[in-house]
């Protein structure tokens, strides 16, 4: 994957007023995570203070959370760990795998860097090392280059390795949004 897959006809934490995101020109973060897990946890603080620190006219964090349990699988319980865990950008409800398989990411967290192209320029697995990756967005933002390679650690530390099983359809209640789409 070199490019940002199209992302529509997503389901969506429902806890975002906007029913469209624009992320034209914009330099995207797709951040992959689970529940539970606790380096995933671990690494919201930091996602958190970039979020905040950075203008989102030009910068965007999508969530992807992917339910690994019962736990998480419908409406109310996502929201109380999107709430828990004070996430206040979009977050994309995986429970099909849909995304997982598009990126073939078996390993949570994980995170990929899009520059304002969507071009895949920077992603890494479990524990990230913050200060390259908050450099590596100034930099985009700045129409610079970036710091470091694509996944240069090839031998992850602090992952997550999840089989993904076979999650039905009808599993899943209705009440996670279907009509959020990315322009």
């Amino acid at each position: 994957m070199k490019k940002l897959p199209i992302i529509k006809n997503s389901k969506w934490v429902d806890f975002m007023s906007s029913k469209k995101i624009d992320i034209s020109g914009k330099v995207i973060l797709m951040s992959f995570w689970t529940y539970p897990c606790v380096q995933c946890d671990r690494h919201m603080p930091y996602l958190r203070e970039i979020w905040n620190s950075i203008n989102h006219d030009k910068f965007l964090i999508i969530g992807v959370y992917t339910p690994t349990s019962k736990y998480g699988i419908d409406k109310k319980s996502t929201m109380d760990i999107v709430i828990s865990l004070d996430i206040n950008w979009s977050v994309i409800f995986d429970n099909e795998y849909k995304f997982c398989q598009k990126f073939q990411n078996e390993l949570w967290p994980s995170l990929y860097l899009f520059d304002q192209e969507k071009n895949l320029v920077y992603g890494c697995y479990g524990k990230f090392k913050y200060i390259e990756l908050k450099e590596n967005i100034k930099n985009l933002l700045k129409k610079n280059h970036i710091v470091s390679n694509i996944f240069e650690n090839k031998n992850p530390e602090n992952v997550c390795f999840i089989e993904i099983p076979n999650t039905k359809k009808d599993d899943i209640k209705k009440s996670i949004t279907e009509d959020c789409k990315l322009l």
